[in-house]
């Protein structure tokens, strides 16, 4: 209970200062999302390849053309995926540094994001966009203040809000994305319809009332209709 409380408080703090402080640089990179022509290519490695992967999944989740590229597969091959006249990249890195994400972002050419804790980190002097965390490293979770978890809340956020713009800017709504999500709950929330599960007349066990109670018996069961 006592670290539920502390990093309750931690992340909080955290919390009330990001939103002024990426404000420009999350609208700049809305528009680099919406105007993308081809695909949103997500970038990461380690945990925060994690959250590039789950980035991916979302924004295809809404009918974009997403890919996540992991950024050490990238440097042996995987950069074929790359559309270089149309494609949009977003890395993420807590740091900035990386030596795999550096490479790239001198590389690629195309239009590209970052989503990092340092604004003047070495990928981050190489990007269209650079949103950065107000957090350095000592302030991840408690008791250890090393272990990559406050930093991912805060990316994971930026990523949900972007994904939530990029649907409002482009007027996607719930239909559109139940349309891509049949399966689960959250499938059957927005697909069922009392037309789709009702039993019409002539599905339903039906005798007449001179019907002797031993033959209704077994209509009423092969019915399946519950008590």
């Amino acid at each position: 209970k006592h670290l539920l409380d502390t990093n309750f408080l931690e992340i909080k703090s955290l919390f009330v200062k990001l939103n002024d402080h990426i404000a420009d640089d999350f609208e700049r990179a809305i528009d680099l999302l919406t105007g993308c022509k081809g695909k949103i290519i997500f970038c990461g490695l380690g945990k925060t390849g994690y959250i590039a992967n789950y980035a991916a999944a979302l924004f295809s989740s809404l009918g974009t053309k997403c890919q996540f590229l992991h950024a050490n597969e990238a440097l042996h091959g995987d950069m074929g995926i790359i559309d270089r006249r149309h494609d949009v990249f977003v890395m993420i890195s807590f740091s900035g540094n990386g030596e795999e994400h550096l490479f790239l972002a001198n590389h690629i050419n195309i239009p590209s994001i970052l989503i990092s804790s340092n604004r003047e980190s070495n990928v981050g002097k190489n990007v269209d966009v650079n949103i950065d965390i107000p957090m350095n490293k000592s302030q991840e979770a408690s008791p250890l203040h090393c272990v990559p978890t406050h930093s991912n809340v805060l990316m994971m956020h930026i990523i949900n809000s972007l994904a939530m713009s990029y649907c409002e800017v482009n007027e996607i709504e719930a239909h559109h994305f139940s349309i891509n999500h049949p399966g689960g709950q959250i499938g059957r929330d927005m697909f069922i319809t009392v037309e789709s599960i009702m039993r019409t007349k002539n599905d339903l066990p039906v005798t007449s009332l001179e019907t002797p109670l031993i033959d209704a018996l077994p209509a009423i069961t092969a019915g399946h209709c519950g008590s």
